[in-house]
């Protein structure tokens, strides 16, 4: 499995619609971010970890789960990923969208795998995660919770902190 695209919509510092292509093989299959301070490496892990796992992001791991607690909870924690800019201009909807190819899933036939998890600040259900297979909704979901299909299927929250890791927050001696 390997991430193909990831697009954030209002999230955070990312303003307006940003598309993030990534380009593997079989030979290079890794990816860094990096970059200056400030410059929106944590705030983009911090989106995939809240795409996949939403109101569970606490449980990936003690850098998630101290600033949820710092900020008075999820809900506040979350709402306050809106890009400021943006709320300035009445938008009040963010999202983040990871679209996942190269699919080893038993019994499942698909290429490619589509999740987007939004969020509206003016909506009492503010919340909202959806998964396509090959761009359609699957039956598979009316008889597994989609939050299940991530953690069965796709990276269990056990497994997240190994693969959307930040070296400058998990750092003993930086």
């Amino acid at each position: 499995m390997l991430i193909k695209e990831v697009v954030l919509h209002n999230f955070r510092q990312y303003k307006g619609t940003n598309s993030i292509l990534f380009h593997t093989n079989d030979t290079k299959n890794i990816v860094i971010v990096s970059g200056k301070n400030g410059n929106g490496k944590t705030n983009f892990l911090m989106s995939l970890v809240w795409c996949l796992y939403g109101t569970r992001t606490q449980d990936v791991d003690d850098f998630f789960k101290n600033e949820i607690v710092k900020q008075g909870g999820y809900a506040k924690y979350i709402a306050n990923s809106l890009n400021n800019l943006a709320e300035d201009e009445g938008e009040s909807t963010f999202y983040v969208s990871i679209t996942f190819n190269d699919l080893h899933i038993s019994d499942l036939r698909c290429n490619e795998v589509k999740i987007t998890r939004k969020f509206d600040v003016n909506k009492s259900n503010p919340e909202s995660l959806e998964i396509l297979l090959d761009g359609q909704v699957n039956e598979l979901f009316r008889e597994i919770n989609t939050e299940h299909f991530i953690h069965d299927f796709l990276i269990p929250i056990e497994a997240a902190k190994f693969f959307f890791f930040d070296a400058e927050k998990n750092c003993i001696s930086c």
